[in-house]
């Protein structure tokens, strides 16, 4: 039901089918939340954070406030994240990208007591935890050569990681920014939480990372790229989204002749806001 075959070689996991990545990310730590001192939420992302969407969405259905962090100045017209956090009555607190690129997690602890701090993405040890949970879907299903997952904190590669590392598949991350190498080190230091013991060469073995598909960076795109999307939906009937989805996707077909006679799935994780159009 939730594996839909590409090619021979290549399957998709569809996780948007259950609402995507993210609430594996929250999970744990809404649990961890609940049963702590801690009265509120407070989190992080941009204007149009699928991560946001996913943590007002979550708070909302356990009563949990939620205080977000957000990329950036007000818009004049909001964005449909921001729209929604506004409906579910979030805190928006606005900072400037430098303030943003520069932020202490520690100092908003301080200065927010009564809150959980959440980091930028969920990426933290019980969301990389929390990812371990895909494993379910290959119960009865052969591990994969290759598993590829698009990257943005590098939370959920990390979770793929951990929950494969005894096995021999072969974890493939896509990162969707620009300039996107020093997520090697965000993986790894994420994995480490969980998995102390892992040594940076045996993670080298595990995981790869492909950073020439970002095309322009976050959230940005291209004709070319457009394209692609357009014509890859309209074969397999499914939606994907520029933010993430399509540029992994577009990145394996570009290196097919790598993947032929393999056996490869690539999580399909989703984000509303990154729809084409």
């Amino acid at each position: 039901m939730f594996f839909q075959d590409i090619s021979p070689s290549l399957a998709l996991l569809r996780l948007d089918l259950v609402g995507g990545n993210k609430p594996l990310k929250l999970k744990l730590n809404l649990e961890f939340l609940r049963q702590s001192s801690y009265k509120r939420l407070l989190t992080f992302g941009g204007a149009h954070s699928n991560h946001l969407r996913a943590a007002a969405l979550a708070c909302a259905q356990d009563n949990i406030p939620l205080v977000a962090v957000v990329r950036g100045e007000a818009a004049t017209v909001p964005s449909p994240t921001l729209r929604l956090l506004q409906a579910h009555g979030v805190e928006i607190q606005f900072i400037s990208r430098s303030e943003y690129r520069e932020k202490d997690y520690t100092k908003f602890q301080e200065n927010y007591p009564d809150c959980y701090v959440l980091p930028e993405g969920g990426a933290n040890r019980l969301a990389v935890l929390g990812v371990s949970a895909i494993m379910t879907y290959f119960n009865e299903r052969p591990h994969p050569d290759y598993l590829c997952v698009c990257v943005g904190t590098g939370a959920t590669a990390a979770g793929l990681v951990h929950s494969f590392w005894n096995s021999n598949t072969h974890i493939i991350g896509y990162s969707v920014l620009k300039n996107g190498a020093f997520l090697y080190k965000d993986i790894y230091n994420l994995l480490c939480q969980c998995r102390p013991e892992a040594i940076w060469e045996e993670f080298l073995k595990k995981f790869s990372l492909k950073t020439d598909y970002h095309f322009g960076g976050y959230a940005k795109t291209t004709a070319e790229m457009r394209l692609f999307q357009t014509q890859f939906e309209a074969k397999h009937n499914l939606r994907l989204d520029q933010v993430y989805t399509a540029k992994m996707l577009y990145g394996i077909c570009n290196e097919s002749a790598f993947f032929k006679d393999t056996k490869t799935v690539a999580l399909h994780t989703y984000n509303p806001e990154g729809e084409a159009g």
